[in-house]
């Protein structure tokens, strides 16, 4: 399975934290799984330490550099598609860290795993394109929609 983590995700599994879920230690723990971490993350964790709502130890660059690649986390990049994609999103969620998170597993056919709690049904968008279920607190796999991502599982609890 192919998993994008959402910033929490990333936080929580890199700090051990017992809010990740259980469900959601044992994906992104399996060897079998690749783990991929947006530059989405990024710019919300430099944010969010920014204005003082995010404590690291060290910088975020630093942080990304040392905990990706020690955890076998790939770094997504952000493109052009995945920026357009959330024009087509419902506004179900409007926090633009998660739209361009949902985006990007959608377009890159990832399974994200989240801590929010938000969800986005099924339907087409106004311009045609299908547009994301986004399941949390499920236990088994939801499909998003066609062959692209495959599931949203809550982080927490």
């Amino acid at each position: 399975m192919r998993l994008l983590l959402d910033t929490h995700a990333l936080l929580w599994w890199v700090d051990d934290d017992p809010q990740l879920s259980t469900q959601a230690r044992g994906l992104i723990g399996d060897a079998r799984n690749d783990c991929s971490v947006s530059l989405v993350s990024a710019w919300e964790m430099a944010i969010k330490c920014a204005i003082g709502k995010l404590k690291l130890a060290v910088s975020v660059q630093r942080y990304c550099q040392e905990h990706l690649p020690a955890n076998d986390f790939q770094l997504l990049p952000i493109n052009l598609g995945h920026c357009t994609l959330v024009e087509t999103l419902p506004l179900h969620h409007r926090d633009p860290f998660d739209r361009l998170l949902i985006a990007q597993a959608w377009q890159e056919g990832l399974t994200l795993v989240s801590s929010e709690r938000a969800s986005m049904p099924m339907g087409s968008s106004e311009s045609g394109n299908p547009r994301p279920a986004v399941h949390h607190g499920s236990n088994q796999l939801r499909r998003l929609g066609d062959r692209r991502a495959e599931a949203v599982f809550k982080a927490n609890g």
